[in-house]
């Protein structure tokens, strides 16, 4: 499956969630779900929570403290990321400096 939906410009979407912000909000969610949908099938159940989770923190929020809130959960999830693959660099490492260890004392 693919996500091959086209977006309106900002300007289109800003004067929609201005003018008519129930149709912003099902257009969001619309596209939220195709994006989920066009995810592979292993991937959508973690999709669908960070959605949900994104929907909690937005909940009842002015449109640029919603931003501000979906921000600061990437940025916390982002962080969150990075120390799990810092921490899979050091292993590697560790696991490389080890081997080659191994492999020079098999020479001698």
């Amino acid at each position: 499956m693919s996500f091959d939906t086209k977006l309106p410009d900002f300007d289109t979407l800003a004067k929609l969630a201005k003018d008519d912000p129930v149709a912003f909000e099902s257009l969001r969610t619309k596209l939220l779900e195709d994006a989920v949908a066009a995810a592979p099938e292993r991937l959508q159940p973690s999709l669908r929570q960070t959605v949900a989770t994104l929907n909690r923190e937005r909940e009842g929020k002015p449109p640029l403290e919603a931003a501000a809130a979906a921000n600061s959960a990437m940025l916390s999830s982002f962080r969150q990321l990075a120390t799990s693959m810092k921490g899979l660099q050091e292993e590697c490492t560790g696991l490389y400096v080890s081997t080659r260890l191994r492999e020079i004392a098999a020479k001698r």
